[in-house]
């Protein structure tokens, strides 16, 4: 008896391998030294020593982002100089005794235009601690204000600002304004040619099959679900970066903005599916100028714990159990990659979640990670047989791994399901949310 079968009868039982770049950069958990670090800052600051307050602040973010954080001290004056890389932007600034400067340059332009003017002016409405303003023939994103006004904390909100916004904008204006003349693309690390080319290969693939599966579904809010869970798949695995991710983003703020408006659901799927449809007409040449790599400083999710993540995913089983009940197993699969999706794209989590995770996708997905260059393949499509030795083995490592980190950690992989890929990812989750980590 399946997996799956089981329950109606009563019963229940940031890079990878090879540097490979799967999904963003998300909030870690903070440790303890981290947080003394932190705190500290804020006492440094509250007491008045402003410069040591910031000092301390710096190498907080230099423990975070690593060479992506670049800091200079003036030995005469104790002033700081630094730079932030963010994608394909940086953030530059000084503080002094005196004040707090930051700047980003967001492009350049051959020529002004009233039409760029308003855009930046509709823009600024939306910034908190930041405003655009032009500097000769560049677009800044800045601020600069006194010292004793800015805590670290509300400095790492401003530098959060300018370094997201300014990261997520540049390739946007590009595309809508033909006088625009980008910069700071020096901070792009390219990818390998295989990563490249499977990468693009499978963006069209998995739009491909979702257009497929979506003309035999009749329930609109089933639709969502598929159309989102190949989104959410497309931007962890594929992990596009520039236009690409920004049209995506759009994508999911639409949604958002209609997600509880039933009525307009119907249409709401519609406007999603023409936009991927737009993107799957791409050149290859334009979806490979998305398919790059970056040092980030600020994540842009937050993090999620561990109970609370395993508390949400529980929830969210309802989904595929309720698709075996309305007999339509074949959309196990996609429902459980859209549970694992969201979860991997709105929330940074332990390091042990998002291994086994990224297992759950390499069952699902061989031919992608083969080309890739993961050889130690765990399913073959071709009969439908999963290599189950190879996946125990896998469970296996990451116990071993995290047995030391977190206290009673073990996967049970005896309840797993190999019935068929269905059970597989169902049962998978089941056992997943059963899995106890203390952060």
């Amino acid at each position: 008896m399946s997996f799956l079968s089981k329950i109606f009868n009563g019963t229940t039982p940031q890079y990878g391998t090879a540097g490979i770049k799967f999904g963003r950069f998300s909030e870690p958990a903070e440790t303890a030294e981290l947080y003394d670090m932190r705190t500290q800052s804020e006492e440094l600051f509250d007491n008045g020593k402003f410069l040591d307050a910031y000092v301390v602040y710096f190498n907080y973010l230099q423990e975070l982002g690593g060479p992506a954080v670049l800091l200079e001290i003036d030995e005469a004056t104790g002033n700081l100089t630094f730079k932030l890389l963010q994608g394909s932007k940086i953030v530059s600034g000084y503080i002094s005794d005196k004040e707090v400067w930051a700047e980003s340059v967001v492009a350049k332009f051959s020529e002004p235009d009233i039409t760029l003017l308003r855009f930046l002016l509709g823009k600024n409405n939306d910034l908190v601690y930041s405003k655009f303003a032009l500097n000769g023939d560049s677009i800044i994103l800045s601020q600069r204000c006194p010292i004793k006004d800015l805590s670290p904390t509300a400095f790492a909100d401003m530098l959060s600002e300018i370094a997201i916004v300014s990261d997520g904008l540049d390739e946007m204006i590009e595309a809508e304004f033909p006088f625009i003349i980008p910069v700071d693309y020096e901070n792009i690390i390219p990818l390998s040619q295989k990563e490249t080319l499977t990468k693009t290969e499978y963006l069209r693939q998995w739009l491909k099959d979702m257009f497929s599966l979506i003309e035999k579904i009749e329930n609109e809010q089933t639709k969502s679900y598929v159309v989102l869970g190949c989104i959410f798949k497309i931007l962890y695995l594929i992990s596009p970066e520039g236009l690409l991710l920004s049209r995506f983003r759009k994508i999911l703020i639409r949604y958002a903005d209609c997600a509880d408006d039933e009525d307009n659901r119907a249409e709401n799927n519609y406007k999603m599916l023409a936009e991927l449809k737009k993107i799957s007409e791409l050149s290859d040449e334009e979806i490979e100028k998305s398919l790059f790599k970056t040092y980030t400083v600020f994540p842009e999710a937050d993090y999620q714990s561990f109970s609370e993540m395993a508390n949400s995913i529980a929830q969210m089983l309802s989904l595929p159990v309720n698709c075996v009940k309305k007999r339509m197993k074949h959309l196990v699969v996609p429902m459980c990659e859209y549970i694992v999706g969201i979860h991997l794209y709105k929330h940074g989590m332990p390091e042990a979640a998002k291994e086994l995770l990224l297992l759950f996708w390499r069952v699902l997905n061989p031919d992608f990670f083969y080309g890739l260059g993961f050889e130690n393949v765990l399913y073959n499509e071709n009969s439908s047989q999963f290599l189950k030795g190879r996946i125990i083995q896998e469970i296996e490592n990451i116990n071993n791994k995290y047995s030391s980190v977190y206290q009673g950690f073990s996967f049970d992989f005896s309840e797993l399901d190999f019935a068929s890929e269905e059970d597989f990812a169902y049962s998978f989750l089941f056992e997943f949310k059963n899995l106890q980590i203390t952060d």
